[in-house]
């Protein structure tokens, strides 16, 4: 009976979701101005089941935090405030004229947030409407090159990223993916993370930093003279073609 329930809800909130889409953005991408890091920023989806008439919610990708309608202004705070309507939070926008259209949270201006001493100061807040629950991603050298430029879902994961990097930059890196680290600024990213789940604006790409890579059994570097990839298949280690006749490290060679 429980499952029969479940199964129904998603069915309706499905259906609610795409009449709902077409009046409002499915997704919201929230940029406190370039280079600013806050936890308010990143992406935001509209959240049927708290929507009411025409005023949107919307839910940051799998946060506590809500896009929501109150007193005129846009808030973005916890649920629990949400909830409620109430005008608290840490950011809110100016007054916007409400009439009998959808209400858009991406045409607000005069934005504020909490700032030092807990005072409202204004900011460069950007919504952008991606029209689907994907993004433009890009990723950069250490010296500022780009290196991949491509769109991804975002409950797509880091090491997609690393996989689809590693293939295309194939004929000039021919690096395995497990040897390329993903940087956000100064945070090392791990490779089950979502992106939707970063807090990253708009236009601020991803750093790629490659992990040395040397044979496992004698430590001669495959960075200048990539072998041809020998792998083993139990231990996962990289070796090169010298001591790829046998892996000591396991003392089982099948080789990948």
């Amino acid at each position: 009976m429980g499952v029969s329930e479940d199964h129904s809800r998603a069915r309706t909130e499905a259906l609610r979701s795409k009449q709902l889409g077409d009046f409002f953005s499915p997704v919201l991408h929230v940029t406190l101005g370039r280079g600013n890091v806050h936890v308010c920023q990143g992406f935001y989806e509209l959240s049927p089941i708290h929507t009411r008439g025409w005023q949107p919610v919307y839910r940051k990708y799998k946060s506590r935090y809500f896009l929501y309608l109150s007193k005129q202004c846009w808030w973005i705070s916890t649920e629990s405030n949400m909830l409620m309507r109430q005008p608290r939070g840490l950011l809110h926008s100016g007054a916007v004229r409400l009439n009998d259209s959808p209400a858009r949270p991406e045409r607000a201006t005069n934005w504020k947030v909490v700032g030092s001493g807990k005072k409202w100061e204004s900011i460069d807040l950007k919504l952008d409407d991606l029209k689907e629950p994907k993004a433009e991603f890009v990723v950069v050298s250490m010296a500022g090159t780009e290196l991949l430029r491509k769109s991804f879902q975002l409950h797509e994961t880091v090491v997609t990223v690393k996989t689809t990097l590693s293939r295309t930059l194939k004929s000039s890196w021919n690096r395995p993916a497990d040897f390329i680290r993903l940087c956000l600024g100064s945070q090392a990213l791990s490779n089950a993370k979502e992106l939707g789940r970063l807090t990253i604006g708009a236009g601020t790409p991803l750093q790629a930093v490659l992990i040395p890579i040397n044979c496992k059994h004698c430590m001669v570097s495959l960075e200048k003279q990539w072998y041809p990839c020998c792998r083993c298949s139990n231990c996962h280690q990289y070796l090169c073609l010298e001591c790829g006749a046998r892996c000591r490290e396991c003392d089982y060679c099948v080789l990948v």
